[in-house]
């Protein structure tokens, strides 16, 4: 059994099936509940399987007069609703300062503050000595060595393998990045299988670093959702004590750093019809907000798609050939929120998306743990689906297992232009043929999509460069 965030008893519960009422009973039916871990709540609902405990040790009794289900996952309660919004407002103030506290405290710990200084100790090793005195301040600093300095030491040259891997094994959060792992697997000369293993079993470790972060992130959702209880109540409570809370909304907005916030204040100014103060605000973004490399990327293809927007002749359901043209672009080769928003804009005219709907297959809920019971790992990243040559000319080959992914029966690949036009498709008999080569003699040069779907379900999809 398991205790929600909030302290209540989750999991199972009843009698049915013989089953002892919760993680406290002391057999099937009993009534006789001991706790000996911290005090937890214990609800009981009108008409549910649930027994009233006559003996119990560390348990809080709470009556719930609706009718409850209880033999399944319980739900953690909703936050109480927003009653005084100045009291919300200072908590989250105090919320935000402590969170920054941490944020500061993580940003002198990782490389002891001077990211910059360790990667240049990095590039710049180019002897026995220099690797040497590398080594003793890396571990000195585990395991709050940054990905940046991990990156850079990786790629060093004849750099021991025995000191990479002491390194990283004491800073596990290096190889948890799918980035950093791949260098490793593409390492030249080639890492040793046992290294491989033994850094790869080191990710299972939990270090300092970890539970910092781990708290940072707790603060951070905290914040989230009293930011979004207290907009909720600014939205609901708008002119009805004579205030106009938009102007308040996009305080709130204007002194949070995320930038999906900024986003949501550059929308409400959009919407009315403010224009200047929307490119002002986005203009503002990299200097106010905190920007990681993939958030910068990012951050230029919402540049684009807010482009479009402020500058349309016209609704925004009736949006121009050029302008479409840029929203697929956007879809098919953007980052973020700006693909999820092209994707939207194009539907609302009336285009085909290369939306892909999630797949359960029977096969994969049927492994077994021991299946992955083994640390081996290929030589290079294998991807479920591989397309190939990309760019290429007049064919390509699609390759897939079709075990690992649970097909079976037949399916179709289809190519689309940019315009989401379909120009071609090819039936696949059997999927478990395990791969497809697909011909063509007549498409001009460009950017397609590939998609294999089977039953209207698409499995796969990837642009094609053609030549």
């Amino acid at each position: 059994m398991q205790v929600d965030p909030l302290g209540f008893i989750a999991g199972t519960q009843g009698l049915s099936a013989g089953l002892p009422n919760n993680r406290f009973s002391t057999g099937a039916g009993s009534r006789h509940f001991d706790n000996f871990g911290p005090t937890v709540f214990y609800p009981y609902g009108t008409g549910d399987t649930r027994v009233v405990p006559t003996h119990y040790l560390n348990l809080q009794l709470q009556s719930r007069p609706a009718p409850a289900d209880f033999n399944g996952e319980c739900q953690s309660l909703p936050l109480p609703p927003i009653v005084n919004p100045s009291a919300t407002v200072t908590g989250l103030a105090n919320l935000n300062t402590s969170l920054q506290n941490d944020i500061n405290l993580r940003q002198q710990l990782l490389d002891e503050g001077s990211t910059p200084s360790v990667e240049a100790q990095i590039l710049f090793a180019s002897s026995p000595a220099d690797y040497q005195s590398l080594y003793v301040d890396l571990m000195y600093m585990a395991p709050y060595v940054s990905d940046q300095s991990l990156e850079k030491l990786i790629a060093l040259e004849n750099y021991p393998e025995l000191a990479l891997r002491n390194i990283l094994i004491a800073n596990p959060h290096g190889a948890r990045n799918t980035y950093l792992w791949k260098m490793l697997l593409e390492k030249e000369p080639a890492i040793s299988q046992q290294t491989l293993d033994d850094i790869q079993n080191g990710t299972q470790t939990i270090t300092a670093k970890d539970l910092l972060e781990m708290q940072i992130a707790t603060k951070q959702v905290s914040r989230d959702w009293s930011s979004k209880l207290l907009l909720e109540y600014y939205a609901s409570h708008i002119d009805s004590v004579g205030i106009d809370n938009s102007d308040l909304i996009k305080v709130h907005l204007k002194n949070r750093n995320e930038v999906y916030f900024r986003y949501a204040l550059i929308d409400l100014y959009i919407y009315e019809e403010n224009y200047e103060a929307a490119l002002g605000e986005l203009d503002l973004i990299p200097t106010e907000c905190a920007l990681g490399r993939e958030e910068e990327q990012a951050y230029n293809w919402m540049k684009q798609y807010y482009s479009l927007i402020l500058n349309l002749s016209g609704p925004l359901d009736e949006m121009s050939e050029s302008a479409l043209i840029s929203l697929r672009d956007i879809e098919l080769n953007g980052q973020g929120y700006a693909v999820g928003r092209a994707r939207a804009a194009l539907i609302l005219n009336g285009q085909n998306v290369g939306y892909v709907e999630p797949v359960l297959t029977g096969l994969g809920m049927k492994k077994l743990a021991s299946s992955y019971s083994s640390t081996m790992r290929p030589d290079v990243v294998k991807a479920q689906f591989i397309l190939y040559p990309n760019p290429t000319t007049d064919y390509a080959i699609l390759q897939w297992n079709w075990l690992e992914q649970g097909l079976e029966g037949s399916g179709k690949v289809h190519l689309y232009d940019v315009s989401g036009h379909l120009v071609k498709s090819d039936p696949i008999l059997d999927l478990q043929d395990n791969s497809h080569l697909f011909r063509w003699h007549d498409l001009a040069a460009g950017l397609y999509l590939l998609k294999l779907e089977q039953a209207g379900v698409t499995l796969f999809q990837q642009k094609l460069q053609i030549e």
